[in-house]
C-alpha cells in the first residue's frame, strides 16, 4: 500500500534511478510491510511491439522489500488479467513473469533471478511472486552491502501467443532497452 500520493511521486524518481528505495526490517507479516515501488500509470508502461495497455489491471505491480539477519526478502504483487507463460527455463522471461535483479554500486556486479507467473502464487487478477537472496549470495556475486546495493524489478507481461513479452514495466530502466544497472536506485538497507 501506499502511504500517501507523496510516494507516488517518489515512485516516478525511480525511472531514473533517482533515490533509493526503503528495506525494513521484516514484520513476520507482508501485510504490515510498506510500499518501496508501485507502478500502474500509463507513463510507467513500457510497450513493446507498439501493443495497448489495458489500465491497471492489465498491468501493473507493488514491490515490497525487507531485510532480516540473513538477506533481502522480496514479494512482488503483480496485477494481470491474463496470466499466461507458455516458455519455461532461460525463456521464462519472455512470458507472464517478474526479473529481480541486484547490483553493486557502480552496476558492473549483478545477480538476477527469473521467476515465472505460473510459479507464483495465483490470485484473482494475478499472481504474487516471493524470493529471498542471502546477505552471502550477494556477496560472492560481488555486491558488497556496506558499499552500497542497487535494485530493480521488471514485470513482463504477454496477453496471448506470440514468441516474447509483450508489454513490461520497471521500477526503474535498466534491466530492458541498455541493461545498465548504473539505472537502478539504491537500497535503504538503513531500517
Amino acid at each position: 500500500r501506499l502511504r500517501d500520493d507523496s510516494d507516488i511521486e517518489r515512485m516516478r524518481k525511480f525511472r531514473n534511478g533517482d533515490g533509493s528505495l526503503p528495506v525494513e526490517r521484516f514484520s513476520g507479516s507482508w501485510e504490515r510491510m510498506p510500499a518501496a515501488a508501485w507502478r500502474g500509470e500509463t507513463k510507467d508502461y513500457r510497450p513493446h511491439a507498439g501493443l495497448n495497455w489495458n489500465g491497471a489491471k492489465d498491468l501493473s505491480f507493488t514491490a515490497k522489500l525487507a531485510q532480516d539477519d540473513t538477506g533481502v526478502l522480496v514479494r512482488v504483487e503483480v496485477k494481470d488479467d491474463i496470466v499466461v507463460n507458455p516458455f519455461s527455463g532461460s525463456d521464462a522471461g519472455l512470458g507472464d513473469s517478474v526479473h529481480v535483479v541486484f547490483a553493486d554500486t557502480s552496476g558492473g556486479k549483478r545477480l538476477s533471478r527469473v521467476v515465472s507467473a505460473l510459479d507464483g502464487v495465483r490470485e484473482a487478477g494475478g499472481y504474487t511472486v516471493g524470493l529471498k537472496i542471502g546477505w552471502n549470495e550477494l556477496s560472492a556475486s560481488g555486491i558488497n552491502r556496506a558499499e552500497g546495493v542497487r535494485f530493480n524489478v521488471r514485470v513482463a507481461d504477454q496477453d496471448g501467443a506470440g514468441d516474447g513479452y509483450e508489454n513490461w514495466m520497471g521500477i526503474a530502466d535498466g534491466i530492458i532497452g541498455g541493461r545498465d544497472a548504473s539505472k537502478f536506485p539504491f537500497l535503504d538497507l538503513s531500517g
